[in-house]
């Protein structure tokens, strides 16, 4: 610093000083200056990397603890099931029924006959059965059947339903309308719940129907 500029100094401070005035000195705002030390800037700029690193982390962690939701599978059950087997034929008779009956379940066995033409009542089994569809519907507890290359069903003439002894599950077996001059329909309805198996036999051709009880 100068003499000149030391002495300008000294006289504004005595010259406040002999005024008994105050004044109120506005300081400037200093604004730092890292461009003079390139390590200082270094140091901070390493500082605000590691904050967004860790505010990253965290992110991270919080998501991975957030639980997602499991998407959870609805089961669909059907009330039906379908049975079909049989072989493709024409002349047949639906001629016997039988039922037995136990604490389990209850069999009902059709039996084909060849038809005889004359309508007398046929005397000569099946080989086979004609072909079958029968369904099961589980609400309405009821066997519907349609069987095709009979041109009878003598096991049910002269009435339109048949019925069966208390000890077994069936109510009864009725014959329905069906448009076709070489096929029957009929239904098994039942007492109550049940499982449902159908299968044939062969020689002499026999269509099976178990119903089983439910406990």
């Amino acid at each position: 610093m100068s003499f000149k500029t030391l002495f300008y100094a000294s006289f504004i401070v005595l010259l406040l000083a002999g005024c008994g005035k105050s004044s109120d000195i506005d300081l400037p705002v200093l604004e730092a200056d890292y461009s003079s030390n390139p390590e200082l800037k270094e140091i901070l700029s390493s500082d605000k990397k590691e904050d967004v690193k860790v505010k990253t982390a965290e992110k991270k962690v919080k998501k991975k603890s957030t639980p997602k939701k499991k998407k959870v599978k609805t089961a669909t059950f059907s009330s039906t099931q379908s049975f079909t087997g049989g072989k493709s034929s024409d002349g047949l008779d639906m001629h016997k029924i039988r039922a037995s009956a136990n604490s389990a379940k209850t069999r009902l066995v059709f039996e084909s006959y060849l038809w005889n033409v004359d309508k007398n009542r046929p005397t000569t089994q099946a080989n086979n059965s004609g072909n079958y569809l029968i369904t099961y519907d589980s609400e309405a507890r009821t066997i519907t059947a349609l069987i095709n290359g009979y041109r009878a069903f003598s096991a049910l003439t002269g009435v339109k339903t048949a019925s069966f002894p208390a000890g077994s599950m069936i109510k009864n077996i009725k014959l329905l309308p069906y448009m076709d001059d070489s096929g029957y329909k009929f239904t098994i309805n039942i007492k109550e719940d049940a499982q449902v198996k159908v299968f044939e036999l062969k020689n002499p051709g026999r269509i099976v129907v178990d119903i089983f009880k439910i406990y």
